[in-house]
């Protein structure tokens, strides 16, 4: 059945990241932590598909408290919500060299 064979595939990469990158998982939350203690920010910052997790970082009732979601929307899928050019809007600002500053 394919759903068991992308089921087993999922684990076999959930576990080589646990068994690869633990270690650099828990230094990123001690920083993460002590910069929240210290009433600082986390920074957090996607375009495209990565703007997925970091909208989960938005503030709202039961969620995550001292993170700064950064999202540039032209450059999310949802261009067409926030714009009238669409994809194409996305497809240019994605290879406009500089436009990150």
């Amino acid at each position: 059945m394919l759903a068991l064979e992308w089921l087993a595939n999922a684990r076999g990469i959930m576990q080589k990241i646990e068994d690869t990158q633990l270690e650099n998982i828990k230094k990123a939350a001690t920083a993460m932590a002590d910069s929240i203690e210290k009433n600082n920010w986390v920074h957090t910052f996607g375009c495209g598909h990565a703007t997925i997790p970091v909208e989960e970082m938005y503030p709202r009732i039961g969620g995550f408290v001292g993170f700064h979601p950064m999202v540039e929307l032209p450059m999310t899928f949802f261009t067409g919500i926030t714009g009238q050019m669409g994809i194409h809007q996305f497809l240019f600002l994605e290879r406009a060299e500089g436009y990150g500053n």
